[in-house]
């Protein structure tokens, strides 16, 4: 339905479930990426750790799994950058963006019949040349480090937060601006997700 003329169209759009993407910061500054083929490109990418929210499962929670998933390393407590609409005019979901510092258990490849990443640790100080040149060059990922350069040069990054209180809490940090406050999310009921019966395989996200 037009919104502009109240008459019915045909459009065809995906409805997929909700993505995340994470800026995993190692003790010494240096972000923790990814290097994966694509099959969409035929190239190999330069990327954050992110993929799908599982059905019942929490934003938060998808992207430590992610990452953890992808490069072996810990996401300590995850930080909300704020959320995406990663493509208006196909999809309907949203991008969950985080950031968090991450332990040194890491680095590990991840294999699997669909996808295979091998960990790449970037200095922080190299990361906007790299997005100036074209290296990184996925959209989504782009608009995630963008953010998250935005408000570690203005001061606003917080990576002190204390950790997950006890088990089954998990804190979501708001970005430092007026007005927004600490969410605290414990235990919750599940969150079940409906979408077409439409197959993503997540090595597209």
């Amino acid at each position: 339905m037009s919104p502009y003329t109240d008459s019915e169209h045909r459009f065809v759009f995906i409805d997929s479930p909700d993505w995340v993407n994470l800026v995993p910061l190692t003790e010494q500054n240096e972000i923790v990426m990814i290097r994966q083929y694509r099959h969409g490109s035929q190239d190999v990418t330069l990327e954050i750790p992110g993929g799908m929210v599982d059905a019942g499962e929490e934003p938060i929670r998808s992207a430590a799994r992610e990452c953890h998933e992808e490069t072996g390393y810990e996401a300590k407590t995850p930080h909300s950058l704020g959320e995406l609409n990663p493509n208006p005019a196909l999809f309907g979901n949203s991008l969950h963006t985080f950031y968090a510092r991450v332990s040194e258990g890491g680095p590990n490849s991840h294999s699997s019949e669909t996808e295979r990443t091998e960990v790449e640790l970037i200095e922080l100080d190299r990361l906007k040349a790299l997005l100036l040149d074209g290296t990184i060059d996925h959209a989504l990922v782009c608009a995630t480090l963008w953010r998250f350069l935005e408000q570690w040069e203005q001061g606003e990054i917080s990576l002190d937060y204390p950790a997950f209180s006890r088990p089954g809490d998990s804190p979501v940090h708001s970005p430092p601006f007026p007005g927004r406050s600490r969410i605290w999310l414990g235990p919750q009921p599940p969150i079940f997700l409906t979408c077409l019966p439409l197959s993503i395989p997540e090595a597209v996200i």
